[in-house]
């Protein structure tokens, strides 16, 4: 699961009793929760692409996509650095080297499992 908070920032009720610049807004959150950080990335990036909106905090828009707004988004510019740094590569090609290997050695025996 991975999420996004939503704010609205609006001014203070107490603004002008001695808070300083600080104390003139206030912020309410609400949160945009995704299955997935893939999922969250792609909402984030695509809806900055879009000029959609993330609604307010009270009413956040947390909507997905419309299948002619997917076909406007341009994957190949967004940043997937953070999605992709999850991701252990020599793990993934470890493992499909020691299937490949072990596939090889069955094949050569005569031994092909996809027969």
């Amino acid at each position: 699961m991975s999420s996004r908070q939503v704010y609205t920032k609006f001014p203070s009720p107490l603004a002008g009793e001695g808070l300083g610049e600080r104390g003139r807004f206030s912020l309410l959150a609400g949160w945009c929760c995704f299955p997935s950080k893939l999922g969250r990335i792609v909402q984030e990036q695509g809806r900055a692409q879009l000029g959609k909106s993330w609604g307010s905090a009270k009413h956040p828009d947390c909507s997905g996509f419309t299948i002619e707004e997917l076909g406007l988004l341009k994957f190949d510019e967004m940043d997937l650095s953070e999605f992709l740094s999850d991701i252990n590569p020599t793990e993934k090609i470890d493992y499909f080297l020691e299937n490949a290997i072990e596939r090889a050695g069955e094949t050569s025996k005569g031994n092909n499992p996809d027969k």
